[in-house]
């Protein structure tokens, strides 16, 4: 939900109580599993929002068919849905270092950290690299 919030108030400062502006958009969410990377875009699409996850399967699969996905979410999503392991390649580095994306960027939003508490930091090591973004 934080998320059409975040973009609806992109598309309309007048939302917006203060004199703050608000970038346009995309919100970063870092998810711990690729089921739950899925199920939030269809979600998202489904609230109008241009999602796409990227993980190890949808970049493979974008690789096979000759797509560079990095490419694609510069400017085409408002939620960026990566797996934590996706924080430390050199495509979301690039993408990061990609003028247009950086100033687009709105905010990044790790899903489900409770679980660290509840399966333990051996979980998904990489979680515990978010906090260098």
């Amino acid at each position: 939900m934080l998320a059409t919030v975040l973009v609806a108030l992109g598309k309309d400062p007048s939302l917006v109580p203060s004199k703050r502006v608000f970038s346009r958009d995309p919100v970063l969410v870092v998810c711990p599993t690729t089921a739950l990377e899925e199920d939030l875009e269809t979600k998202m699409k489904a609230f109008k929002l241009e999602a796409r996850a990227i993980n190890a399967v949808t970049k493979m699969t974008a690789e096979k068919e000759g797509v560079n996905i990095w490419r694609q979410v510069q400017v085409q999503v408002s939620v960026l849905l990566v797996s934590p392991e996706m924080l430390s390649t050199p495509g979301f580095e690039n993408l990061l270092q990609e003028k247009i994306f950086k100033q687009r960027v709105f905010g990044l939003i790790v899903d489900e950290i409770h679980l660290l508490n509840s399966w333990g930091a051996g979980f998904r090591p990489m979680f515990l690299q978010i906090g260098y973004m």
